[in-house]
């Protein structure tokens, strides 16, 4: 008996651990968010942290390029595997492969406007208001508020913060902004620039968001038995 009471202590201590863990991490994803990043699902706590730490905001952009471009990317094959096999993609499905395609093809200007429009869509699906009115910014908001302590926080905070930048209200009276704003390239203020780290920065951001969940108990579980998730969380 009292092995296993030791069990469900030990068990209990690295579950709070864990969520101590992930909510320290909200911080360093809404850094990354400003600079233009959410939060990367192909990587460890561990790895967030440290790109949040290491890489300074003004070389995000670069960052994420070479990682994604290097011959072989396994970041680049994971994100574009799930754009074109997850359940959630289903409805844009075709749109995501013309997307890939033409990205692929370094058509940068047509990839920009066509995955800020499946951005918008995926994300009102995601928070139920695919049919109905509703602004991303406020959506996001009300999300970021309502979200449970650890994982679903976190996420939250990221998208929140992205699209925050993202549909930054600036008058079209203004200088053209620099930096990527939804608003201007949808309403034809301004030309898509050919970047490749905008397009990419979509294409990241559709894969955040359709792979975000509520973790449920059993999922917790899971990730806390992980021997390598075990051995962080011990290490604190």
């Amino acid at each position: 008996m009292n092995d296993w009471l030791q069990v469900l202590r030990e068990s209990a201590d690295l579950r709070r651990k864990f969520h101590e863990s992930i909510a320290s991490l909200e911080p360093k994803v809404r850094r990354l968010a400003r600079g233009g990043w959410t939060l990367p699902m192909w990587a460890t706590p561990a790895q967030t942290a440290a790109i949040a730490k290491m890489v300074p905001l003004r070389s995000l952009d670069s960052f994420f390029v070479r990682l994604y471009s290097a011959p072989g990317s396994p970041q680049y094959l994971e994100m574009t595997q799930a754009l074109e096999s997850s359940p959630r993609l289903r409805p844009w499905r075709a749109t995501l492969r013309d997307i890939l395609r033409a990205y692929e093809g370094g058509l940068y200007r047509l990839v920009i406007p066509a995955a800020l429009a499946v951005f918008e869509g995926v994300y009102a699906d995601t928070v139920d208001h695919l049919r109905r009115r509703g602004h991303p910014k406020t959506l996001a908001e009300q999300e970021r508020k309502s979200a449970a302590r650890g994982l679903e926080s976190v996420v939250s905070a990221s998208i929140s913060e992205f699209i925050n930048q993202l549909y930054k209200n600036i008058d079209f009276g203004l200088r053209a902004p620099r930096r990527l704003n939804r608003n201007w390239v949808h309403h034809g203020r301004i030309a898509p620039r050919r970047s490749r780290a905008d397009a990419l920065r979509l294409l990241h951001a559709i894969h955040t968001v359709s792979s975000s969940r509520r973790p449920g108990r059993i999922e917790i579980e899971r990730m806390v038995r992980d021997p390598a998730v075990r051995a962080m969380l011990q290490s604190h």
